[in-house]
């Protein structure tokens, strides 16, 4: 397979938009940043807020007032055009959920089947979501008398803790354990994650959230070996048994991509915090998830023959760290083995604009004929099945 060089275009209002969003390194180089009053200044993502009487009735449920809370910072940063906040039913459809760039999910504690199988759709398919503590760790169903049922008992596993939106997260629940008054949230180096990026002039590099008022119930989870999890913040004064994630605390708000989506999820009363620390690191997180991916791959032939050549082509509007990488063509013909191929070229190096690619696929001798399915990721040579493209078929004849 021979790769066309790669061509990038540009308009004006995706390029205004990039550069106003350069300080998370959603479509900048390094570590360009923009001033905080600038950002705010721009229009936001459409962000979606959950209300949910569901929540709210579940054991420790106490969501509303939490949601209701939060959502004026929300209005405040991003104008009250793009804050919607939604209901239960919103939540059980993800071409509901699609309206939106981003869904806000404060102490959602419980969830339906429905509604845990359509977020995860929607973040698969490229929509954001920002969670604090407990995102549906409870099901719920109308037919039960107790109506609540926590998830691990129906998934008993602790990699499902969550139920199906665990996948979302990326990580293994450990414990749940009541941290006594004294405890600290520290931020990570604000290079480690675009989102921790805007957030340095408030938090600095290490600044303590204040939770010495606090004495609550968090989450403690592991990230797995290898996992592409980013740590946000972390737990010290905080004691529980077992090996920190870092040897020197606990993650207590992390980041993720799942499929073409973006998860961001604290453990913790993140809201509860004293100043502005947390609205910042809540507010910067909604952005991020909420700037998709949009990473699409079609053909110029439906069949071909062997020895023929065709082409497969198609956009993405790259976040930073995706600059100087490798986008790699995947190709599988079920209950086969499947090959990949790279073009070994960088898929963006701009810092403005939409990337366009091709790649010119030849068929060789040997092949075996039927239907092949190619699907393109942003994997520099690795197995990123979360990272693809949707497929497309081509008959081989």
């Amino acid at each position: 397979m021979s790769a066309v060089p790669l061509t990038t275009s540009s308009h004006v209002t995706r390029a205004l938009r990039f550069l106003a969003c350069a300080a998370l390194g959603l479509a900048a180089l390094g570590s360009l940043a923009l001033p905080a009053a600038a950002i705010a200044a721009t229009s936001g993502p459409r962000v979606a807020i959950a209300r949910s009487a569901i929540a709210q009735g579940a054991p420790y449920g106490n969501q509303y007032f939490r949601v209701d809370a939060v959502t004026p910072w929300l209005v405040s940063e991003f104008g009250k055009n793009n804050v919607t906040v939604i209901g239960d039913a919103a939540l059980d459809s993800a071409a509901t959920l699609k309206n939106y760039d981003v869904v806000v999910l404060v102490r959602q504690m419980a969830m339906t089947k429905t509604q845990r199988l359509a977020l995860r759709s929607y973040v698969a398919g490229g929509g954001g979501v920002v969670a604090v503590f407990g995102a549906g760790r409870w099901d719920y169903s109308s037919t039960r008398s107790t109506h609540y049922m926590p998830c691990i008992k129906l998934y008993p596993s602790l990699s499902t803790e969550w139920g199906e939106v665990s996948a979302i997260w990326g990580v293994t629940f450990y414990n749940d354990p009541v941290t006594a008054v004294g405890y600290h949230v520290v931020g990570e180096p604000v290079t480690m994650h675009p989102a921790l990026q805007l957030v340095a002039d408030d938090l600095g590099p290490s600044t303590p959230l204040d939770m010495l008022g606090q004495r609550d119930a968090n989450e403690y989870v592991r990230i797995p070996a290898g996992s592409a999890v980013t740590p946000l913040v972390y737990y010290t004064r905080a004691s529980a048994t077992g090996t920190p994630y870092n040897g020197s605390g606990w993650a207590a708000g992390w980041a993720n991509q799942y499929g073409l989506g973006r998860a961001v999820y604290f453990g913790y009363q993140l809201t509860a915090c004293a100043g502005t620390q947390a609205r910042t690191l809540l507010v910067n997180s909604v952005r991020w998830a909420g700037t998709s991916q949009s990473l699409t791959i079609a053909s110029s032939a439906s069949s071909a023959r062997i020895g023929s050549t065709f082409t497969l082509s198609g956009h993405f509007s790259p976040a930073g760290d995706m600059v100087g990488r490798t986008m790699d063509v995947q190709v599988w013909k079920p209950v086969k083995a499947r090959w990949s191929y790279s073009s070994s070229r960088v898929v963006y190096s701009e810092t403005t604009g939409t990337a366009v690619w091709q790649y010119k696929y030849g068929l060789k001798a040997g092949m075996a004929k039927g239907n092949y399915y190619f699907k393109a990721v942003y994997a520099g040579g690795t197995d990123a099945t979360p990272c693809m493209s949707p497929s497309v078929r081509v008959v081989v004849k």
